[in-house]
């Protein structure tokens, strides 16, 4: 079984005496098997987004990633960023 990991930001509603929560989930199971299927390592896949391989292996092993890297990798593997990241508004 896969484990999704995310990331939560909380954001402040002006006016609002509570704390809402803009949820931001990243996919890196997209990520990784859209890699394996182009037959890639991290490190590839890096080069290929000129990013370093570090970044790549945070996103994946953490899902934490920069909009930069975000971008980077998206466009790379041909995805959408929407592929990569939900963003769920507080309400």
């Amino acid at each position: 079984m896969d484990t999704i990991r995310y990331n939560v930001v909380s954001t402040q509603v002006k006016g609002d005496s509570m704390s809402k929560r803009t949820v931001v989930k990243l996919h890196p199971e997209v990520i990784i098997k859209a890699r394996l299927k182009m037959g890639w390592s991290q490190t590839q896949l890096a080069d290929a987004a000129n990013l370093r391989r570090n970044e790549v292996s945070i996103f994946e092993t953490q899902a934490k990633a920069s909009p930069r890297v975000i971008k980077a990798i998206a466009e790379t593997l041909g995805l959408e960023i929407d592929d990569l990241v939900e963003i769920t508004p507080p309400e």
